[in-house]
């Protein structure tokens, strides 16, 4: 996807003084800008706070953003790598990739504050798991480079410019997600939603699903977004596509496959939780610092979570939208009467059956 224009003050868009924990705010290639007044302009944007921005060097006229390098690697690769790292508490963690004020690229990231200790062990694990190296002559698995205090920032990795990966990622990410056996021809592996910007088809039909959900009559634009259940996350894209300022997702088996399938596809300013509901629901405002959310899927949950419980609608802002989809037709009137003490209006929307059998499906408001 491209680039979105990130307007800033030029003014806050200048490199950090030095502090006790760094030296400098430099490298080679890249420069970071950090204040209480830049973190505020990115928090009103992404909903975080503790944002700053790592900018790379200004564009050439009339090149192409989307074939820009950070020293020896694609500015998307190194963040989808550095956010796969990030997952493991080595790296600071990159929410979007930006073309601030139409001049230079930069990563919108987590403030490395520069506490901790280095652990270049645990960054060569990781190399190997998820089959990274480091493009240039001394590139190895135990890189010397990596070891480099500069390229740390206390007990994060800072310095992703040369890393790629070595073998196809994206093909590993799409067998996992091809994990049922299922439909026509007998035996064609599927994703439990599917996946349709790597045309992963799914068990069910998301398109089906979406259609009759009817997203159309619901603002999106600046909104915090919960899914419940999100497994690969395509409810949690949908939001963003159209226009969610921040989504967050839990699931109890499928939290980390679905983090990697929306890292990759540039979906960075998601979170997902795996969370053993209902007992770890607070966990849910701890983790994302966000108490009440403006829209929340609870779709196919029914089941897992042993019906629809008040705690689900106290999710909610006021005015916000709910959509819930039963287990089966015959809990329908059950749901209803349940919805209908916990929300103002309630919206029948009809029976999905993409999964062949009929489950009830409402939109409910605040």
């Amino acid at each position: 996807m491209p680039y979105a224009n990130l307007a800033i003050p030029p003014k806050l868009v200048q490199e950090a003084p030095p502090d006790e924990l760094h030296p400098k705010h430099h490298g080679t290639h890249a420069v970071v800008a950090n204040s209480p007044e830049l973190a505020a302009e990115l928090e009103d944007r992404y909903g975080r706070s503790g944002l700053c921005l790592k900018l790379q060097k200004p564009l050439k006229p009339d090149s192409d953003a989307e074939r820009y390098e950070w020293q020896k690697s694609p500015i998307r690769e190194a963040t989808i790598i550095q956010n796969l790292f990030a997952r493991h508490g080595i790296a600071p963690r990159v929410y979007d990739v930006a073309m601030v004020n139409g001049e230079r690229l930069a990563q919108v990231t987590d403030y490395a504050d520069g506490h901790g200790k280095r652990n270049p062990d645990k960054i060569f694990a990781l190399m190997k798991r998820y089959g990274v190296y480091r493009v240039g002559r001394t590139a190895k698995e135990n890189d010397s480079a990596v070891r480099k205090p500069w390229k740390w920032s206390g007990r994060l990795f800072v310095d992703f410019g040369r890393f790629r990966f070595k073998r196809p990622y994206v093909a590993d990410l799409k067998a996992r997600l091809m994990r049922y056996m299922k439909g026509e021809p007998e035996g064609e592996p599927k994703a439990y939603q599917g996946v349709a910007e790597l045309g992963i088809p799914g068990i069910r039909d998301m398109a089906y699903r979406l259609e009759h959900m009817a997203l159309d009559g619901t603002d999106f634009a600046d909104k915090l977004v919960l899914d419940l259940g999100c497994n690969e996350g395509a409810f949690s894209r949908e939001a963003f596509k159209q226009g969610a300022r921040r989504v967050v997702g839990v699931d109890r088996k499928w939290a980390e496959l679905c983090y990697e399938t929306m890292n990759w596809l540039g979906f960075w300013n998601f979170d997902v939780y795996d969370l053993d509901m209902p007992q770890e629901r607070g966990q849910i405002a701890k983790r994302s610092g966000i108490e009440q959310f403006d829209v929340v899927f609870a779709l196919s949950v029914a089941k897992n979570m042993e019906g629809f419980h008040g705690w689900m609608a106290d999710l909610m802002k006021p005015g916000g939208v709910f959509w819930w989809e039963g287990h089966n037709g015959n809990t329908k009137k059950m749901y209803h009467d349940a919805l209908c003490e916990k929300f103002q209006e309630v919206e029948w929307l009809g029976f999905l059956r993409d999964d062949g059998s009929g489950r009830p499906l409402w939109r409910c408001r605040k």
